[in-house]
Formats: C-alpha cells, structure tokens, sequence
C-alpha cells in the first residue's frame, strides 16, 4: 500500500476540513494575541501545507 503522502490529491479529499474557518481563526488568533505583526509561521507536520497556502 502506498503512504498517502505520495498522493496529495486524496490525502486533501480524506482529510478535508473547513480549512477557511481555520485560517480565519488562526489570523484571528495572531491579531489579538501577538505582540507585533505575524510574519512568519512554523507549521510542523504540516501535512500538504492547507494552511500556510492560505495564509500567503
């Protein structure tokens, strides 16, 4: 069986989740909580990376 990191596409499809919402309330989380401006983001274990494609 292959891992389903070697097809993108249907890891998205089996993981799918309201990935807007998320970077909304991600954004959200930056802007009251941070002390300066979010430039940068370490996302570890990112999966495909949903969310930092987002945030770009």
């Amino acid at each position: 069986m292959k891992s389903q990191y070697g097809a993108p596409r249907l890891y998205e499809i089996a993981f799918d989740m309201n990935r807007k919402a998320e970077v909304d309330f991600l954004v959200h989380c930056f802007r009251r909580y941070a002390r300066r401006p979010v430039r940068r983001v370490l996302d570890i274990a990112c999966g495909t990376g949903p969310h930092l494609i987002r945030l770009a």
